[in-house]
């Protein structure tokens, strides 16, 4: 559906575009069902109006949505594993290079990458810049190691692998070749840059019925101080936010300092120069959620 489309609202009474339109629903008996991702995706694209779009007319800021991890449909069980969604460069070679970083690095940390799904995407309905831009999206299972032994170990041990394999991307002049859209042992992450009403056309998971999820957060993004780009649209790994933070050298120059500080390699709280206010924030929250102990690491 083009971003022309008149959408239907949740609410009709103001006009309100000040910012991205983001939301959650979760189902109040902690039961996780198919129901609740369609509701995700309705309520999704109801908040269209919050959104923008490209010259193109199709190609939108950004839509996504976060929801459980569907262990049913992928075939593994809760607390065996965890998935990262990420975004690699669709060059053969610039892809190999970058996943096999990714496979080494989270190897070495003792994260064994046990399989690497093709996510099924509809490429078609994709407006003519997301195509041009379109990453190669994949699903990586990573077997939970035995000696960790709870949740928040286990997810303390993924964020550590992540920074450091992009901290090795960096240093290998990789470090646009892959991206980390979400990185957990619970939730999964589905974004993209389409309009509200295509992101459930564009990733044929989500009409698969074995699909369930107790919650989704769905976001619509209107970028207001960087340009769209796949890794920008949200939900993070995170969070999704809804405004815009007009501090943002003061708050990296803040991040750097606390780097030297704890002692850890540059970029290992802010990872992208580049990255929008944000995806400052939700790598603010990572650090502060995940104790960093990055020093020790060698490369």
């Amino acid at each position: 559906m083009s971003c022309k489309t008149k959408p239907t609202r949740l609410a009709d009474t103001v006009e309100e575009r000040s910012a991205c339109g983001v939301g959650f629903i979760a189902n109040l008996n902690k039961v996780a069902s198919h129901a609740t991702v369609v509701s995700g995706l309705s309520a999704l694209e109801s908040v269209e109006h919050r959104g923008a779009c490209a010259a193109d007319g199709e190609t939108g800021d950004g839509a996504g949505i976060m929801t459980d991890i569907p262990f049913e449909m992928l075939g593994h069980r809760p607390g065996d594993v965890a998935v990262a969604t990420i975004f690699v460069h669709t060059d053969p070679a610039r892809k190999q290079r970058a996943l096999k970083i990714f496979r080494e690095t989270f190897g070495f940390l003792g994260l064994s990458v046990i399989g690497i799904r093709l996510v099924p995407v509809e490429i078609s309905v994709l407006g003519p810049l997301a195509r041009q831009s379109r990453p190669d999206i994949l699903q990586a299972v990573i077997q939970r190691p035995a000696p960790i032994r709870t949740p928040e170990a286990f997810n303390t041990a993924l964020y550590l692998a992540k920074q450091h394999t992009i901290y090795r991307l960096k240093l290998q002049d990789a470090f646009k070749d892959l991206s980390f859209a979400s990185l957990s042992m619970r939730t999964v992450v589905y974004k993209a840059l389409t309009t509200s009403q295509t992101l459930g056309r564009f990733y044929t998971d989500l009409q698969n019925p074995r699909f369930i999820s107790r919650f989704c957060l769905f976001h619509r993004r209107f970028s207001t101080n960087t340009r769209s780009s796949w890794d920008r649209a949200q939900p993070f790994r995170l969070v999704a936010h809804n405004g815009e933070i007009n501090t943002i050298a003061g708050n990296r120059s803040w991040a750097y300092s606390r780097e030297q500080a704890l002692g850890l390699w540059r970029d290992q709280l802010l990872t992208k120069d580049n990255t929008s206010d944000s995806g400052n924030l939700n790598q603010m929250a990572e650090a502060m959620k995940y104790p960093s102990s990055m020093a020790h690491l060698e490369d």
